[in-house]
């Protein structure tokens, strides 16, 4: 569902802003690609958020289309120690859930708030651990060819605070830059842990 001036000041962690000219949360892959096509029509600039963890919104009517994706699954394969997980998936449950299969590997993150969207679109890190040394696989649709791709790791050419996820392209109906690349999910590898180490790591996310 597509709706007009929405407010943001519920949708972003700062709790700041006005409205979006338009606005919408797709649920599914085919949904996100419906917005995409219908984004084309109003001829508007694209603004893709997550948990809004780094962002401030400006008063008034914005004139964007909010695209605010809610594909937050997990699904886990433990014979060969992954997780899939959608891009919406906050970074607190996707600690819980992967504890829950016994797999470990992003607690050090506990605390942090954002999406894994997020977290792979700025190289989300603490300390000396990066998420990037983490996955496999992913899924972003390229905005250009209207297409979802599946990746390897080296295709996000992860930098310091940097991924590929933050190409852009110029549109030349808007007359400006535009993300290209808008993640669905991803695929990480993780480490099985005894029962003993998931009591312990819990611990650890409580203490912080």
């Amino acid at each position: 569902t597509i709706e007009k001036e929405v407010s943001l000041n519920t949708k972003n962690w700062f709790q700041t802003g006005g409205q979006a000219a338009y606005f919408a949360e797709p649920t599914t892959d085919q949904a996100l690609l419906d917005c995409l096509e219908q984004a084309d029509k109003y001829v508007l600039p694209i603004t893709i958020m997550g948990a809004g963890a780094k962002i401030l919104c400006a008063d008034g009517v914005i004139p964007s289309f909010f695209i605010r994706p809610q594909l937050d699954y997990f699904s886990s394969n433990l014979n060969e120690k992954t997780v899939t997980v959608g891009a919406a998936l906050s970074i607190e449950k996707l600690i819980e859930k992967s504890l829950d299969k016994q797999l470990s590997g992003f607690e050090d993150f506990a605390g942090i708030p954002g999406t894994v969207g997020g977290a792979l679109f700025t190289t989300l890190h603490y300390s000396s651990r990066p998420i990037r040394d983490n996955p496999t696989t992913a899924r972003p649709t390229d905005r250009l060819t209207k297409t979802t791709i599946t990746v390897t790791r080296d295709w996000f050419s992860f930098g310091y605070n940097q991924s590929r996820l933050q190409e852009i392209f110029f549109d030349q109906k808007l007359n400006q830059e535009q993300q290209r690349f808008i993640l669905i999910d991803a695929t990480f590898t993780l480490n099985p842990v005894t029962s003993d180490s998931i009591a312990f790591q819990r611990g650890r996310i409580h203490e912080i």
